[in-house]
């Protein structure tokens, strides 16, 4: 259950919208060139594209499932701030809920846990990992951008509408999915 929040107009949504569009876009454009190129003998833009696509898919999972829970209905992932942008605020416009949306899957749980440990924290977590062919290391670009995508369009078709402009465009940004 999420505490109550802020109030968001439609302006700050369309605002919020175009953030949307920007992390989607990145997150497939990164998965894409990570797809096609794996690890080459320039490890710094592969490390950079590995990165860029860490942090957009763990501010996509945030924001598509900030109230995760285990089976002992403790939070997976911390409160949201205020301040955070996340799925209910378009929901809180009309007044509704996200009836449909789909629930974490263990891939985006790991996800976020490995953007966490791996990327977005200097921890010892990372330790491990500091060997060339490490455990843990790798990612599954592909399905990781399908299932955000596929959350997103659901979002997209399911949310009140803002911006059809701005929606367009996130629908061209998306992952094909099967």
């Amino acid at each position: 259950m999420l505490k109550p929040r802020s109030a968001r107009t439609i302006g700050d949504l369309r605002k919020d919208l175009r953030t949307l569009h920007y992390e989607i876009w990145m997150l497939c454009g990164a998965a894409e060139r990570l797809q096609l190129r794996r690890k080459d003998h320039d490890n710094v833009a592969f490390n950079a594209l590995l990165e860029a696509f860490a942090l957009h898919c763990r501010n996509l999972i945030h924001f598509f499932h900030c109230d995760a829970t285990t089976s002992a209905g403790k939070l997976l992932f911390r409160v949201p701030h205020d301040t955070d942008v996340i799925f209910d605020d378009f929901f809180r416009l009309s007044g509704g809920v996200w009836a449909k949306r789909p629930a974490i899957t263990k891939l985006l749980i790991r996800a976020k846990h490995q953007a966490d440990k791996q990327i977005a924290h200097i921890t010892v977590d990372r330790r491990p990992l500091n060997r060339k062919n490490a455990a843990g290391k790798k990612w599954h670009f592909a399905s990781i951008a399908r299932q955000l995508s596929q959350r997103m369009k659901l979002f997209l078709d399911e949310a009140p509408s803002i911006d059809p402009v701005i929606a367009r465009k996130i629908r061209a940004a998306l992952w094909p999915t099967k």
